[in-house]
């Protein structure tokens, strides 16, 4: 009999900048939110979407019952454990709301974006330049499901690793259902 070890990890990473374009253009019903390979999270090490996070996207994610709709908020406010969070009470304020897709050999674009009169002013007010997933990961850094995508002011959120055995009550859950998905080196075995 074995036992698995918690070695999820939700954290969050510079994804890409927002591209505003014109001040006339039309709210982009598209985008590239977690793009394919390695990206580097500092000391919290690496992050990678590999297409082993493609394959298994929609499986994962509706194992954790958070589905492929997701939140676009403003610097992780939907994130329970995040400053963004405790600043604000429910309902939080999303900007739109999109539905993941798994594009082999680009990675996780977040689509038919929904925009709500919040998210039009912010991105129409160019309030935020960067694009930034919080993502479910393993130890090894692959990008198992993902929570929500922030825009934010700097992609680059210092702090924002919530490691299952600390992560606040709400997130409980979503750890428990992805345990299942740990990489076998994660297992221990149990006399």
């Amino acid at each position: 009999m074995s036992k698995r070890t918690t070695a999820l990890i939700l954290s969050a990473f510079r994804a890409a900048g927002v591209e505003h374009g014109a001040e006339d253009a039309p709210l982009p019903s598209r985008l590239l939110v977690a793009p394919l390979g390695e990206h580097d999270a500092r000391e919290r090490g690496k992050i990678i979407v590999s297409t082993e996070t493609l394959t298994g996207l929609a499986a994962r994610q509706a194992a954790v019952k958070i589905g492929p709709r997701v939140a676009l908020d403003f610097e992780h406010n939907t994130v329970p454990g995040t400053p963004a969070f405790s600043a604000e009470s429910e309902p939080r304020r999303v900007a739109a709301w999109g539905v993941l897709k798994a594009v082999p050999g680009a990675g996780i674009y977040l689509e038919n974006l929904e925009w709500t009169p919040a998210g039009i002013e912010a991105f129409k007010g160019r309030s935020y330049q960067d694009i930034s997933p919080a993502v479910f990961r393993r130890e090894d850094g692959t990008v198992l499901a993902v929570h929500s995508v922030g825009l934010v002011r700097h992609g680059e959120i210092e702090g924002l690793t919530l490691e299952a055995a600390a992560a606040p009550r709400p997130l409980a859950p979503f750890f428990a259902a992805l345990s299942a998905y740990e990489s076998p080196s994660s297992t221990e075995s149990m006399q």
